[in-house]
């Protein structure tokens, strides 16, 4: 079911693309000419989303006065994180526990995709029933961050962060795309163990909260391909994202 709501995190100062992020947050950086958000939002249209929630941080005022209230018919708002210096994004998505109350999309604020990834999430979030549903593409042995390793059936049983050159584990690898579903059940399961965090000192990635309850919330993998996707954490990052064909 493709959801009417989505959230975008875009709290982050990042530090890793300074100087470019010295006057302006980490998610309007310039793709292809293009800030990184409003690829993001322009996706998030054709998808079908009717209302996205904007959680601001850094810079927050540069965000709101380039976008406004709204893009072609699709509903724009917006949260400031006063805790973006002292904590981590578990903290600026704990903001967003009463607008997806009933389930949608959350999005990392420096992720780009083209249509070829469009495709196929669109398609895999048609035939989603599942409470948490993460788009992943597969994790190959260069690749860092985010990594959820899953059974022949696609179900998550382990997840972490890891480091560029440490062992990766068996079984199915994949790369989080930095896009997750909630169904409702998902929403309402996921947001109070999220709230337990610190807003104002929690050190945690959101993504450590789903990984310390793994029981409580199964996640199933929903594959994407990521020749037409880019996470854009550096320079490099950001030097192959102007190739892309998006």
């Amino acid at each position: 079911m493709i959801p009417k709501k989505a959230v975008i995190l875009a709290a982050g100062k990042g530090s890793r693309l300074m100087p470019l992020t010295a006057e302006i947050p980490k998610a309007l950086v310039r793709v292809q000419g293009r800030p990184i958000l409003l690829w993001e939002i322009q996706g998030l249209h054709r998808l079908g989303v009717e209302e996205i929630l904007v959680l601001t941080g850094h810079r927050s005022e540069r965000i709101e006065s380039l976008l406004g209230p709204s893009f072609q018919g699709t509903t724009l708002r917006y949260l400031f994180n006063p805790f973006y210096e002292t904590a981590n994004n578990a903290s600026t998505l704990g903001l967003a526990g009463e607008f997806l109350k009933g389930g949608g999309l959350i999005v990392e604020g420096d992720v780009v995709w083209g249509e070829t990834f469009q495709r196929a999430l669109q398609k895999g979030l048609e035939s989603s029933s599942q409470p948490v549903t993460w788009a992943a593409l597969p994790f190959l042995d260069g690749m860092d961050g985010s990594l959820l390793v899953s059974d022949h059936s696609l179900k998550v049983h382990s997840m972490g962060i890891r480091k560029s050159g440490s062992p990766l584990p068996e079984g199915g690898l994949w790369k989080s795309s930095g896009l997750v579903n909630l169904s409702s059940q998902g929403s309402l399961a996921f947001f109070p163990l999220l709230l337990k965090e610190d807003p104002a000192r929690t050190p945690k990635y959101y993504d450590l909260v789903f990984q310390e309850n793994l029981s409580a919330l199964p996640i199933q993998i929903l594959p994407v391909p990521g020749e037409d996707w880019m996470e854009i954490d550096s320079p490099e990052d950001l030097k192959v994202a102007e190739g892309l064909s998006l």
